[in-house]
């Protein structure tokens, strides 16, 4: 129940928020402000992180879309800006797989049914799997170098039995199907299955995708679905992952 009491009594005006937090800022009213003003932007569901600097100044920078805190693999290699930083591509495909890709022959599959509907050319890949053999790397690569494919490898968010669920979580924003771990196996593969994205940004950090092909209300029912196991979080750390993930989504 004190998990339970810590959810129902969260501040929920932006006064309030401001005056728990100059409080808890041992007075600093200006920091209290910009929290409040943090809280606004997000809703109460979203998120707040709060980083060091690198200058005198305090600011808020707010990420929309649905991020995951993993980079490109394979760094730079995979990265298509004129900096060099990130990739970056519009209306891309994003193949979710719970396992590791061990041959390039896995997903052979995928990108067939992917090339035999797409009739202007490959678009954009993002492909999110555990983990990525050198092998399969190096093929994506090769795709990149030869044919033109716009194509980045991710690792799934987090490491842990959650995993899973967060995989869901990302079916369900990008309408599309998690394939691997008691799920169909990506031989199984139709276009239909395949998330989608208006937009997608990847860095040596961070993986984030905008405006997701999910249906609205799938997504208030996995949110509702995620409020309901809240409530029933053994710890306060259980708790907060769920929250992290209800805001990613909502």
């Amino acid at each position: 129940s004190t998990i339970q009491d810590l959810i129902t009594n969260l501040p929920t005006t932006r006064k309030e928020v401001e005056y728990v937090a100059t409080i808890s800022a041992k007075g600093d009213a200006e920091i209290g402000r910009i929290i409040g003003q943090a809280f606004e932007d997000v809703g109460h569901e979203g998120v707040i992180t709060v980083d060091e600097g690198h200058s005198i100044h305090t600011t808020i920078d707010v990420v929309e879309g649905f991020q995951i805190k993993r980079g490109a693999e394979a760094q730079d290699r995979f990265f298509n800006t004129s900096d060099g930083t990130r990739f970056e591509a519009e209306n891309a495909l994003v193949l979710l797989y719970d396992g590791k890709l061990n041959s390039y022959t896995e997903i052979l599959p995928p990108l067939n049914a992917i090339a035999q509907q797409s009739k202007k050319g490959m678009p954009p890949v993002v492909i999110v799997a555990n983990d990525f053999t050198p092998e399969v790397i190096q093929f994506l690569l090769i795709q990149r170098a030869e044919i033109g494919l716009k194509v980045c490898a991710v690792k799934s968010p987090h490491t842990t039995n959650i995993r899973t669920q967060m995989l869901d979580d990302m079916g369900v924003m990008l309408g599309g199907y998690r394939f691997g771990n008691g799920n169909k196996a990506l031989t199984e593969t139709t276009y239909e299955m395949i998330g989608a994205c208006a937009k997608v940004i990847v860095d040596k950090y961070t993986a984030t995708f905008y405006d997701g092909d999910g249906s609205e209300d799938e997504i208030l029912s996995r949110v509702d679905q995620l409020k309901a196991m809240r409530k029933q979080a053994e710890s306060p750390y259980d708790a907060q992952l769920i929250s992290d993930r209800i805001a990613a989504l909502s």
